[in-house]
């Protein structure tokens, strides 16, 4: 197949980003946006995405109304995400504002969480909020918050919240519930396929922790090092003994547990045990921030996401891009969290 158009680029990158693909015009969108929504309704243009991402990841994503989803690796829920997901589809479906066809898509928060608890008793509203928040308004943009304004006279009086529902929401649920559905028999992939995968989720894979992947790798590396230039944004490097990963789009995150996470990464040595690393976060932590309180399981995900560390036989050792990275911090500034 000939090389991949940009708009093709546009619309598999995210995906990559934010699992989903949708036909509606955003606000403020860009014109890239743009070409790659009209593009994606031609057939060719379907046919060229599924057979790269076949190709890449051994699977395809999902389409109701040219809103597409794909959840791969990352994208695996957890059992009570699950059961948080459904409700919510379900609580949001039945909503009195969605049912008035003149309604403007806007959904009372407590009243949608209280639905969901319900169903999820041993659950606190509090979990359930957490998760929805995480789920529909992080995770997939569905969801936006809308806290009305106050007056001066108001400061005192309960602020009632609300969500405004993505006009995609009812084709995006749909991409959800086959989702899940599918889950129970996932498409069988290949060796090569494992280690894209792999790459997509962790983006560092080590020889001596993945022996079986690493050997795939080096066996297919021409194809797999094509199959991701291909995108212009990702480029693999492959070390003596690891492979990384390198996203060409990805800023430097200003934040707390990055930054941690960076200096831990960079005190590891030889490897760290488990049981230690949580006392290496907060030494570190109350180094750099004297006057606040990072969770460590923050920066636990930010040393996995970001490529700093991996974990090896209920240890911790550093990855090369760890050693790169030169920290230079100001106390004085203010670092977004």
């Amino acid at each position: 197949m000939p090389g991949l158009r940009n708009t093709e680029k546009t619309i598999i990158n995210q995906l990559f980003d934010q699992e989903m693909f949708t036909s509606t015009p955003a606000d403020h969108e860009t014109a890239a946006a743009k070409n790659a929504r009209e593009a994606y309704k031609r057939p060719e243009t379907q046919r060229r995405i599924n057979y790269f991402l076949r190709d890449l990841i051994g699977t395809t994503p999902l389409n109701f109304q040219d809103d597409l989803l794909l959840l791969t690796g990352p994208g695996r829920l957890s059992q009570f995400e699950v059961q948080v997901l459904l409700a919510t589809l379900k609580a949001v479906v039945n909503s009195l504002e969605m049912q008035d066809v003149t309604g403007d898509g806007v959904v009372d928060c407590l009243a949608i969480v209280t639905t969901v608890q319900s169903q999820l008793p041993e659950h606190t509203a509090r979990e359930v909020r957490k998760c929805i928040d995480d789920l529909f308004v992080t995770r997939f943009p569905l969801f936006v918050p809308d806290r009305p304004e106050m007056d001066a006279g108001e400061a005192e009086t309960e602020i009632e919240e609300y969500w405004d529902v993505s006009p995609d929401f009812l084709a995006e649920a749909q991409n959800l519930v086959l989702f899940l559905q599918a889950q129970e028999e996932p498409a069988p992939v290949t060796a090569s396929q494992r280690v894209n995968l792999f790459l997509l989720k962790h983006t560092y894979l080590a020889a001596a922790a993945q022996p079986e992947l690493w050997q795939t790798l080096l066996a297919n590396k021409i194809q797999i090092e094509a199959q991701w230039r291909q995108l212009d944004r990702f480029y693999l490097e492959i070390g003596d003994d690891y492979a990384l990963l390198l996203d060409a789009s990805r800023t430097p995150l200003r934040s707390r547990p990055y930054f941690i996470a960076a200096k831990v990464a960079q005190t590891l040595g030889q490897g760290l045990p488990d049981a230690a690393l949580n006392g290496r976060i907060r030494s570190i932590g109350k180094q750099l921030y004297p006057h606040a309180e990072v969770a460590a399981i923050l920066v636990r995900q930010a040393l996995t996401e970001n490529a700093f560390a991996y974990q090896r036989d209920d240890f911790w050792l550093a990855t090369p891009l760890a050693g790169r990275l030169k920290l230079v911090l100001d106390e004085q500034e203010d670092f977004d969290d």
